[in-house]
C-alpha cells in the first residue's frame, strides 16, 4: 500500500474535545498551583520582586530559573539545545505514532491472542505498554519544551521539564522525584511535601501524602480531558502504589544487607538497561490505570491529527 504522510487539514474548523480538555485542564491546575504559592508566600525566592518577573513566574510552566533572588539570565546555547532536542523528539513521537496507527487495535506487537504461549503474551503486552509510555512522555516532553522556549527567548533561564527520566534512572526514586515530570513534582513538592515536613511529618509519610496528592491532581486532570472514559479512583490507585514501590525500594536497597560483590555488580549495569527494566516494573500498573482513560478518550487519534506520521 502507498505510504503517505499525514497531518492535520489547516482548514478543519472544530477543534478535537481531547485536546480542548487537555488544554484546560493544564490552564486549571497551574492557576491552582500558582495562585496556593502566591497566598500562602510558597513562590521562588525573588519571583515577586517586581511585575514583569511576577508575571512571568505565574504565566509559566516550566518555571523561570532563580538563583540568588534572581532569574537567571539565559545562556545563548540554552535555546538552541532545547530547540534541537524539540526537533528530535517530535520525529521519535511520528515513528511510534506510525507504529500504532498502522498496527491492528491500534497493538504494534500484537495482541495476546496471536501469542503462542502465555509468556509471549506477557512481552507482547509489556512492548505495547512501553510504547504506549514513550508516546505519553514524548507528547509531555514536546509541550513543556515548547512552553520553555517561550521563556528563553525572551532572555531568562527555564528549569527543564524532564530530565531524560526514561533512559537515566537507576531507581523508580530518581525516575518519579528527580527526572519525571520537573515542573509538576515541583509544584507538588512545594504544596504538599515540604508542608508536611515542616509540621512535623516524617519522609516516608509525607512522600505517600504528596503522592496521594498528585493521584487527586490527576483526577482532576483525567476527568476534563478524558472524559467519557475516565474512572474515578484510578489515577488515584496509580500514584499510591507507586508510593509503595517506592518505599518497598528504599528497604530492599537500603534496609538489606547486600554484600559488597552484589553492589559492585549493580553498579556496573549500565543504567539505559536498568531505565528499561523499571519501565517494564511499572507498565502493567501504567496500562490498566493511567493510560487507559487517554486510550479510550482518544489520545492516540488527536495525535494522529496533529502530528506528522506515516499511514500505510
Amino acid at each position: 500500500m502507498p505510504i503517505v504522510l499525514y497531518l492535520r487539514s489547516l482548514r478543519q474548523s472544530a477543534p478535537d474535545p481531547w485536546i480542548v480538555g487537555f488544554l484546560a485542564s493544564a490552564f486549571g491546575f497551574t492557576v491552582f498551583f500558582k495562585s496556593i504559592a502566591a497566598a500562602f508566600s510558597t513562590f521562588p525566592v525573588g519571583a515577586d520582586v517586581d511585575a514583569s518577573t511576577w508575571l512571568l513566574w505565574y504565566a509559566s510552566l516550566p518555571e523561570p530559573s532563580f538563583a540568588k533572588g534572581k532569574v537567571r539570565q539565559a545562556r545563548a546555547s540554552e535555546s538552541a539545545w532545547r530547540a534541537v532536542f524539540l526537533g528530535m523528539k517530535i520525529p521519535m513521537l511520528g515513528l511510534l505514532l506510525s507504529l500504532l496507527l498502522n498496527a491492528p487495535n491500534q497493538e504494534p506487537f500484537g495482541i495476546p491472542p496471536e501469542a503462542n504461549t502465555a509468556i509471549d503474551g506477557a512481552a507482547r503486552k509489556l512492548l505495547n505498554g512501553t510504547t504506549r509510555l514513550w508516546i505519553l512522555y514524548l507528547w509531555a516532553a514536546i509541550c513543556l519544551d515548547i512552553s520553555s522556549l517561550f521563556t528563553l527567548l525572551q532572555g531568562k533561564a527555564a528549569e527543564p521539564p524532564f530530565r531524560n527520566p526514561l533512559l537515566e534512572s537507576r531507581s523508580v526514586h530518581e525516575a518519579w522525584g528527580q527526572r519525571w515530570n520537573v515542573p509538576v513534582h515541583t509544584l507538588l513538592k512545594r504544596f504538599a511535601y515540604i508542608p508536611a515536613r515542616r509540621h512535623g511529618i516524617r519522609s516516608f509519610p509525607a512522600s505517600v501524602f504528596t503522592f496521594a496528592c498528585s493521584g487527586l491532581l490527576h483526577e482532576y486532570i483525567f476527568s476534563v480531558h478524558n472524559i467519557g472514559a475516565y474512572a474515578p479512583g484510578e489515577p488515584s490507585l496509580f500514584f499510591l502504589l507507586m508510593s509503595a514501590i517506592m518505599i518497598g525500594e528504599w528497604y530492599v536497597t537500603n534496609a538489606v544487607p547486600w554484600p559488597a560483590t552484589a553492589r559492585k555488580f549493580w553498579a556496573a549495569i549500565p543504567t539505559p538497561l536498568i531505565s528499561v527494566l523499571i519501565q517494564f516494573a511499572i507498565v502493567p500498573l501504567f496500562d490498566v490505570l493511567f493510560i487507559r482513560s487517554w486510550i479510550a478518550a482518544g489520545f492516540i487519534s488527536t495525535l494522529g491529527e496533529l502530528v506528522p506520521h506515516i499511514r500505510c
